[in-house]
């Protein structure tokens, strides 16, 4: 398990974060961020690997229309 924090300038305070591996969805957790844009506000949310390997951590916005990803961030990540 670790934890993922950071900033995020988002509709109604509200983004998604996933932990995803070989391009499939391994965990999914909705955050609310501090505070909704047009400010800035922080979030940290709770993710658990199944095991060792190669990991990517997306977070993004969903779209209020059809709830596609919007300006969606990646980050490798590897557990040992």
């Amino acid at each position: 398990t670790f934890r993922v924090a950071g900033s995020a300038s988002v509709f109604e305070a509200t983004l998604v974060v996933e932990l995803r591996q070989a391009g499939r969805v391994i965990q999914k957790q909705v955050a609310t961020a501090s505070e909704g844009a047009p400010g800035r506000g922080t979030f940290a949310v709770q993710l658990t690997a199944p095991g060792v390997g190669d990991y990517v951590v997306a977070a993004y916005a969903s779209s209020a229309a059809d709830g596609t990803p919007q300006h969606e961030q990646d980050l490798p990540v590897s557990v040992d």
